[in-house]
């Protein structure tokens, strides 16, 4: 256990995660600025990205036990790179329309990936802002016969949607499980555009501790993420007015 009560796999993880968002966010010329961590959990994610000295960081979570456990754990951390935390109903979040640079929302079917939980990422984002929004990666090989289930299940709900049929959002994240339907799902009602999906999250249960296990992800793990990947980081961009 680390110091947010992670075990070694999440913590990689996140690890990873951090690492995309630095990356992605400079590529898009995003190098300073807000970053929001929507449902940020007990903050581990927000520690690790308030680290980056580009990034002012705000983490926020509706469950005030997990926001006490975030705050209690920032004061070990450097005294210039401390995120900040409130509470708030990610539907009615406190916040002015488009103030961040950068959101991010993990957890493999975190906040961000509610039912019309969309139209608030693309309120929260300014023009040209990053979106980072992570996603169980169906069907995959770590738990191959629940997940080819839960896809065929997916498969039929979207058809049925398509059809014409309510959705009443019984499984809020049914629509994450391949390219196809997150695209559809966001670009179909707001100006986020699908950028990048990475996969993530192959390591092998039997190499030991946490650092061999993310050098194997860094390296190895990209090649073999296409069989192997569980989870996938979605990149989504919000369009400017001249819509790049």
């Amino acid at each position: 256990m680390g110091r947010y009560g992670l075990h070694d796999a999440h913590a990689l993880y996140l690890e990873l995660v951090a690492d995309l968002v630095v990356r992605e966010s400079d590529r898009a010329g995003i190098r300073s600025g807000r970053l929001l961590d929507l449902g940020c959990g007990r903050g581990a994610l927000a520690g690790l990205l308030a680290q980056r000295p580009s990034f002012s960081v705000v983490g926020a979570d509706f469950v005030g036990e997990c926001l006490r456990d975030a705050v209690a754990a920032r004061e070990s951390l450097p005294a210039g790179g401390r995120p900040q935390f409130v509470r708030a109903d990610a539907y009615r979040p406190p916040f002015v329309d488009g103030p961040f640079d950068v959101v991010v929302s993990t957890g493999l079917g975190c906040v961000g990936a509610y039912l019309n939980m969309e139209s608030r990422v693309e309120r929260l984002l300014r023009p040209g802002g990053l979106a980072f929004i992570d996603f169980v990666r169906l069907p995959n090989l770590w738990r191959p016969w629940p997940s080819i289930w839960r896809f065929r299940q997916w498969r039929r709900e979207m058809a049925a949607v398509r059809a014409g049929a309510h959705w009443d959002g019984k499984d809020l994240k049914h629509y994450q499980y391949e390219r196809l339907g997150i695209r559809e799902h966001f670009e179909s009602a707001t100006s986020l555009r699908l950028v990048r999906c990475h996969r993530l999250y192959t390591w092998h249960p039997l190499l030991p501790g946490k650092g061999a296990k993310l050098l194997f992800e860094r390296t190895f793990g990209r090649a073999f993420s296409p069989l192997l990947a569980s989870a996938l980081l979605v990149v989504l961009k919000k369009e400017t007015r001249n819509g790049k």
